[in-house]
């Protein structure tokens, strides 16, 4: 099988397992088999293998109830998987259905959306084996690349874009860069220890996008957003934390916990005149400073 195939497999696995039904071995082979793969029960418990020892997803066993299920104490991220798996369905099903005839039909965003992705193989590897990186990176703006000796860390998307999120060094500062301003990276053969200190991904949970200051406090915000408009942020949520605190026929109130930064003022002003800010009062002040200029700098 090939591997997409077989991440497919375990997203089956995977969606069953979350599901209300508490399935047994019997019920996942069907599942696997419905979904058009035909594996026995040594197959199935190598994907369970599989799962725990490259992902670690722990996929557990209650003797008492004969059923399976995810232990979430000892699973790191399921929904990254998730994510990840989806990609990669949708990445075979656009291959699959790539000929001349339907390409007329299928329209992407600009060409930028992709450049940088084949560093991805090389930055994958140095955080596997915990390797530096010599990067040549040129800034927005700027006409000189500048050269970087960087631990990597993580991987991530945003807005169809991909970062990689390093260490400058031992007790130095954490730097995000574009894999789209990139012009060369290699792994060199000096290894480094990654700070245990650091859950690269939490590093980001309090905040949207890339901006990231963990001396700044959480807060609880609070926007009314009218109606026709709030259906795009209900369905596309901003944060991890969105929460509807409040829906009737005009605006819906979201609430969110997040440290108000440079990506979230930017949602918020592209809302237009649909959006009110509630609270906290100094990002309701920073919008209205920027609204003033907007204003002065178009009349």
């Amino acid at each position: 099988m090939s591997r997409q195939g077989t991440i497919k497999s375990y997203r089956v696995l995977i969606e069953l397992l979350q599901s209300p039904l508490k399935p047994n071995r019997n019920q996942m082979l069907d599942r696997l088999q419905s979904e058009g793969f035909e594996i026995s029960n040594r197959t199935l418990d190598r994907y369970i293998s599989e799962l725990r020892n490259e992902f670690q997803i722990e996929i557990s066993y209650d003797r008492f109830s004969n059923c399976y299920f995810i232990h979430d104490e000892s699973t790191e991220d399921v929904n990254s998987f998730l994510r990840y798996a989806s990609m990669m369905h949708a990445g075979e099903t656009l291959g699959a259905l790539a000929n001349r005839r339907n390409m007329k039909f299928i329209s992407s965003e600009k060409e930028n959306t992709f450049k940088g992705i084949e560093h991805m193989h090389i930055l994958l590897e140095a955080m596997q084996k915990r390797k530096w990186i010599n990067l040549t990176y040129r800034k927005f703006g700027s006409n000189e690349s500048k050269a970087y000796e960087l631990q990597p860390y993580l991987l991530k998307e945003y807005q169809s874009r991909w970062y990689i999120f390093t260490r400058l060094g031992d007790n130095k500062p954490y730097r995000t860069f574009g894999l789209d301003r990139i012009e060369q990276v290699v792994m060199t053969k000096k290894s480094f220890r990654m700070n245990d200190d650091v859950d690269p991904v939490a590093y980001f949970e309090n905040s949207i996008g890339l901006t990231y200051d963990n001396n700044n406090k959480l807060q609880e915000v609070h926007i009314a957003v009218k109606k026709g408009q709030a259906e795009y942020i209900r369905s596309l949520p901003w944060h991890h934390s969105q929460k509807v605190l409040k829906d009737n026929e005009d605006a819906v109130t979201f609430g969110f916990t997040v440290i108000p930064n440079f990506e979230l003022i930017q949602k918020i002003l592209t809302q237009g005149d649909s959006i009110e800010v509630l609270k906290p009062k100094s990002l309701r002040t920073e919008i209205c400073k920027i609204a003033r200029q907007l204003v002065k700098n178009n009349s």
